[in-house]
């Protein structure tokens, strides 16, 4: 049974190790992803959450609890990360004018150079592995990774 307590997809052996090869595959990317920025600078010292609000912000400011509820983070966790993005200079809090209640935190211009060099050179390594394979296993792949992205959207993980 699923979390919950719904028949899921991983109950069934086959689709379970289909489950688990895909969580290796993904692992394999990330990893993939950080030896191809290995050595270039650019994620020296981050660690995946801090590229993650980087990459957040790049869409524009955020409110703190914002960038916690995306996150998957509490707002202690969230202050802490960050903490360290401020002290490195790549991103700024202000206060919101029309709620001084919230903080929003936004790029730096330095912060805002290397968000956007992560995503590109991002997208350029997906682009060498997808253009590898058939038309078809792309359109599987993109219409998958489509349909996870709007479950983790949605935030509701239990229907």
């Amino acid at each position: 049974m699923s979390s919950c307590g719904k028949p899921g997809l991983a109950d069934r052996p086959d689709d379970r190790e289909s489950l688990r090869r895909t969580v290796l595959a993904l692992k394999r990317f990330t990893l993939f992803l950080r030896a191809e920025f290995q050595g270039e600078g650019v994620l020296d010292a981050l660690t995946i959450a801090q590229v993650e609000i980087l990459s957040d912000l790049y869409e524009g400011a955020l409110a703190m609890s914002t960038i916690a509820q995306r996150r998957g983070l509490s707002r202690t966790g969230t202050t802490e990360i960050v903490d360290r993005l401020v002290a490195r200079g790549f991103v700024e809090r202000n206060g919101n004018p029309s709620d001084r209640r919230l903080t929003l935190v936004k790029l730096t211009p330095r912060g805002r150079e290397l968000a956007a060099t992560i995503r590109w050179r991002t997208v350029d390594r997906m682009s060498r592995i997808v253009s590898r394979m058939t038309a078809e296993q792309r359109r599987a792949l993109l219409e998958g990774l489509a349909a996870v992205d709007r479950v983790l959207a949605g935030g509701d993980l239990e229907t």
